[in-house]
C-alpha cells in the first residue's frame, strides 16, 4: 500500500472532513501493521482507543505530529539507509570548508565521547579500521545542523584529510505520548512506561535526530537539545594509530561546528559548518576502547664469544635496533645493564639515531669479560626513544657470556685463540675495564 502524503491529511483537517481523517489515519495504521505488526500492537495499537487518540489530537492541533509518529515507525520497519558518504580527501577539514581560519574554541557543543564497536589495539603509524560511534551533547542552547570533522592523518581536523558528517535524516520535532497523548520531544519526557510517538531518539545512533527547525521544510540536518547526549554511528573510518598524549589511548583530532541562528537551511554535509569562526570547538579525543601499543622497535643483541676460558677476555657486544613501524622513530638512550650507557662505552654507539620506517641502527661496544669457571654474564640493554607525535618507544634485548674451565670438544662458541691454545693473558688494565664475574650457584 502506498501512503498518500501528510499534506493531503492536512487537507482534511482544514476541510473539516472528520471521517476522512479518521479513515486515513486507520489506513496508515493498518500499514504499519501489515508492515511490522509488533510495532502497531506494542506501541500504537490499531483500535478504537488509537483512533480517538489520533482524533483528539487533530482537533487540538498536533496531527501533524501523530502522522509523524506513525511515518516513522513505517521508517523504522524498513532497511536502514545508507551511511552518508564520508567527504575523506585532503582539503576536507573544517578550515579547508569554510575558507577562513576558525578558532573553535566556544563550549556551545562538545564531541563527547568517541567509541569503537569493538575493542583493539593498534600499532603507532598504521592505518587502522574502526567502526565508531561519536557521542556529542549541547551544554546549554539548543544549536542547528551541527558537523562532525575527523582527522585521519594523524594531525588537527583545522586543515588536511578529515571525515566530515552530519546528523542525517530522518529527523523529529515531536510528536505525542502513546498513552497520555501529551506533548513530547523524546521518550524522556513522557510518563514512565510510556513512548514518544513521533519524537526523536538520541541513543539509537542511527536516528531520528532532533528537528528544532520544523518550519524550515527543505532543513535535512539534524539539531541538537540541550542536555542531551545523542550518538551518530559513523560506520568504518580509517584513521592513523596515534597515542598523541601518551595515556595508551588511541587520539583522534576533531572539530564540531554548529549554526547558532535557527531557520538556515541545511541540506548536506557541505552545509553543516561553523556560521563564524568561534562557533565550534577543537578537541584530541581518546578512543577508550582502542589501545595502541609502545612497540615500535625491535632490539637484539649478541656477544662475540659467547664462552670464554677461564679467567676471560674481551667480548664485542653489537646491538641492533629496528624501526618496525610506518613512521620515524628517534633513539635518545642506549643504557646497558653492566656498562651504563652505551654511547659513554668503548664502541661506536652515538645518539640520537633517526630511524626511519624499516631502518636499522646496528653499533658495538667493546669490553674484557672475565670470571671463574661456570661463571655466567647477563647482558641487558634497553633502548628508549620517541616516536610521531612523541609517542614514546622501548625494546629490551639480552646476550649472555659464559666462562668456561676448558674448551668444549666443538669449539662453538668460542674464540679461536682458545681453541687453539693460544689465548692471550688478560692484563690488570683490562679487567678493570671489563666485567669480574662470579661463579654462579645453584
Amino acid at each position: 500500500m502506498v501512503l498518500e502524503t501528510p499534506p493531503k491529511i492536512l487537507q482534511y483537517a482544514r476541510d473539516g472532513e472528520e471521517t476522512k481523517k479518521v479513515d486515513y489515519l486507520r489506513k496508515m495504521c493498518d500499514t504499519v501493521q501489515s508492515t511490522r505488526g509488533w510495532l502497531c500492537n506494542g506501541q500504537i495499537g490499531c483500535n478504537s482507543r488509537t483512533l480517538e487518540q489520533g482524533e483528539w489530537a487533530m482537533k487540538h492541533h498536533r496531527l501533524q505530529r501523530s502522522i509523524m509518529a506513525i511515518l516513522g515507525l513505517i521508517a523504522l520497519a524498513s532497511p536502514l539507509p545508507a551511511l552518508q558518504s564520508a567527504s575523506a580527501q585532503e582539503g576536507s577539514c573544517i578550515d579547508d570548508v569554510t575558507g577562513w581560519t576558525n578558532l573553535c574554541d566556544a563550549g556551545d557543543v562538545w564531541l563527547a565521547s568517541l567509541e569503537s564497536d569493538v575493542s583493539t589495539t593498534c600499532t603507532p603509524g598504521e592505518a587502522i579500521t574502526l567502526n565508531l560511534t561519536a557521542g556529542l551533547l549541547a551544554t546549554s542552547l539548543e544549536r542547528y545542523d551541527i558537523g562532525l570533522f575527523l582527522a585521519l592523518d594523524g594531525g588537527t581536523a583545522a586543515t588536511g584529510s578529515c571525515q566530515h558528517i552530519y546528523l542525517p535524516p530522518p529527523l523529529s520535532f515531536g510528536g505525542f505520548c502513546s498513552a497520555s497523548v501529551g506533548d513530547c520531544k523524546k521518550d524522556a519526557d513522557c510518563p514512565e512506561g510510556e513512548t514518544c510517538m513521533g519524537g526523536y531518539d538520541p541513543t539509537s545512533g542511527s536516528g531520528p535526530y532532533y528537528d528544532a527547525e520544523p518550519e524550515d521544510a527543505p532543513d535535512e540536518c539534524g539539531d541538537l537539545e540541550p542536555g542531551v547526549d545523542t550518538y551518530y554511528a559513523l560506520g568504518p573510518v580509517t584513521v592513523l594509530c596515534i597515542d598523541s598524549d601518551g595515556d595508551g589511548y588511541l587520539d583522534i583530532g576533531s572539530a564540531v561546528s554548529w549554526d547558532d541562528q535557527k531557520d538556515t537551511t541545511c541540506t548536506g554535509a557541505g552545509d553543516a559548518r561553523p556560521n563564524t569562526p568561534v562557533k565550534c570547538n577543537y578537541r584530541v579525543i581518546d578512543v577508550m576502547n582502542v589501545t595502541v601499543s609502545p612497540g615500535l622497535i625491535q632490539v637484539q643483541k649478541s656477544a662475540e664469544p659467547e664462552q670464554l676460558l677461564e679467567p676471560g677476555g674481551w667480548v664485542t657486544f653489537t646491538v641492533a635496533v629496528e624501526n618496525t613501524a610506518g613512521v620515524t622513530v628517534t633513539l635518545e638512550s642506549m643504557v646497558d645493564s653492566v656498562y651504563g650507557p652505551l654511547e659513554q662505552a668503548a664502541g661506536d654507539c652515538t645518539l640520537p639515531q633517526t630511524l626511519f620506517p624499516a631502518d636499522t641502527f646496528t653499533c658495538a661496544i667493546h669490553a674484557v669479560v672475565s670470571g671463574n669457571a661456570g661463571a655466567v654474564l647477563v647482558d641487558t640493554v634497553t633502548v628508549l626513544g620517541m616516536g610521531w607525535h612523541k609517542d614514546p618507544v622501548t625494546g629490551i634485548a639480552t646476550a649472555e657470556v659464559r666462562i668456561v674451565g676448558a674448551p668444549p670438544e666443538s669449539g662453538m662458541g668460542m674464540p679461536a685463540a682458545v681453541v687453539s691454545g693460544g689465548m692471550a693473558a688478560v692484563g690488570a688494565g683490562m679487567l678493570l675495564a671489563g666485567a669480574v664475574l662470579r661463579r654462579r650457584t645453584a
